[in-house]
């Protein structure tokens, strides 16, 4: 089939790759060139069956060589006998063997598009895409709101300039560091350091958070399994995107990840809002109830800031409730906001769920916290969000424990 003389949104791509976040990266890059119709698996086996089902609709399939159940030198003489007659090949193999499949399979009659080390860049696989007659769509417009475009973003993700910096978790009672939130960083290598601010209302609105979710889940599963060697017994905390919980994998790689990196399960808590939450209750609940089977811990975050957070209370299996910082700040001077927020500690004992207070900053709000019983504390008091080395560093010279009041 001469994918040139179709519409771009009517092309069918392949995507198999069996590294999860490597297979999410690619259809996202093939899905911003304007193609709807993506069919995307880890196992060879899957997509020539998805193939046949179509065939002979399929015009390009980007394979990894290297897979469980078959590699990816038999995927394509399969796939080639169902049609499929362009190929973009990606591996971590050596250059000499890149080369050699290629060779071989021209040698079917087949179109080698390209044969790519990894990790395999955005640019050159959209430029490889064009040749086979996909043309990129033009970039979004920018939004008033975004300092970056979409497209800056993608490109930030593909060179790995966005990393998780780690913010302490401390208990009240004992100053004892339990564990940290993971919050993402872009290391811009013109502009420095960038806040989240800037670059998350875009990749909420272009789908592209839930790649960096897993990228920080990634890196904090690394972190803590480092940790873990160095002899801290820390929990960590990652936020996921309304996206993310939709998708019926995310416990799966989850799973995968934790089993990858040696670290229980029990020692990771997903952070959710209230808002991802209700944006599809049957999902969610899904998606909320296997990653608790499966032994992950659940926050709501950002608590009171909703308007179903009670419901949601009552329907979802959180383990933890964090509240929100604006209930915190000022809370002391303030006897309204301080009895809400006492209410909302209390309500949470009773529900057997832990307290996280966020973005407490003094010494009088951390007394304040302590005396309603709240559990645990995460606020610039403690600590700002730090890179990894410097964690450490903090972790190893306040022997695992802080002061939080004379």
């Amino acid at each position: 089939m001469n994918p040139s003389a179709r519409a771009t949104k009517d092309l069918c791509v392949v995507v198999l790759e069996d590294d999860p976040f490597q297979r999410k990266y690619m259809v996202e890059m093939v899905r911003r060139a304007g193609v709807r119709r993506i069919i995307e698996s880890g196992e060879g086996s899957v997509a020539i069956d998805l193939i046949a089902e179509v065939s002979p609709e399929v015009d390009v399939a980007i394979c990894d060589l290297h897979l469980d159940d078959m590699d990816g030198v038999e995927f394509i003489r399969r796939a080639y006998r169902l049609g499929v007659r362009d190929f973009i090949i990606v591996s971590s193999l050596g250059e000499d063997i890149l080369a050699s499949v290629e060779r071989m399979v021209r040698s079917t009659g087949a179109r080698v598009l390209g044969a790519l080390s990894k990790p395999a860049r955005a640019e050159t696989i959209l430029a490889l895409l064009g040749a086979a007659g996909v043309k990129q769509i033009p970039a979004l417009a920018a939004q008033d709101a975004a300092a970056f475009s979409a497209e800056d973003i993608l490109a930030g993700l593909d060179h790995g300039e966005f990393e998780a910096h780690f913010q302490p978790k401390v208990r009240f009672d004992s100053g004892h560091v339990v564990g940290a939130e993971a919050l993402a960083r872009w290391r811009h290598p013109e502009l420095g350091m960038i806040a989240p601010g800037q670059f998350i209302p875009e990749m909420e609105s272009s789908g592209l958070l839930d790649i960096l979710t897993l990228r920080m889940l990634e890196q904090a599963f690394s972190f803590q399994a480092a940790s873990q060697v160095r002899g801290y017994d820390l929990s960590m905390a990652v936020n996921a995107s309304a996206s993310n919980l939709q998708d019926a994998r995310f416990p799966g790689l989850l799973v995968d990840l934790a089993r990858k990196h040696g670290v229980p399960p029990n020692r990771m808590t997903i952070e959710v809002t209230e808002t991802a939450v209700a944006d599809d209750g049957v999902a969610m609940l899904e998606t909320l109830s296997r990653l608790r089977i499966r032994g992950f811990g659940l926050s709501i975050d950002d608590f009171g800031t909703g308007y179903a957070t009670l419901e949601l209370l009552h329907n979802m299996p959180f383990t933890e409730l964090k509240i929100d910082r604006s209930f915190v700040r000022g809370a002391a001077g303030v006897p309204r906001t301080r009895t809400l927020l006492a209410a909302m500690v209390e309500m949470a004992r009773g529900l057997h769920l832990q307290t996280v207070a966020e973005g407490f900053e003094d010494e009088t709000e951390s007394r304040m916290l302590h005396a309603m019983g709240c559990d645990v504390g995460q606020g610039f008091y403690v600590a700002r969000p730090m890179a990894p080395a410097a964690f450490t560093t903090w972790l190893q010279d306040r022997s695992r424990s802080v002061t939080l009041a004379a």
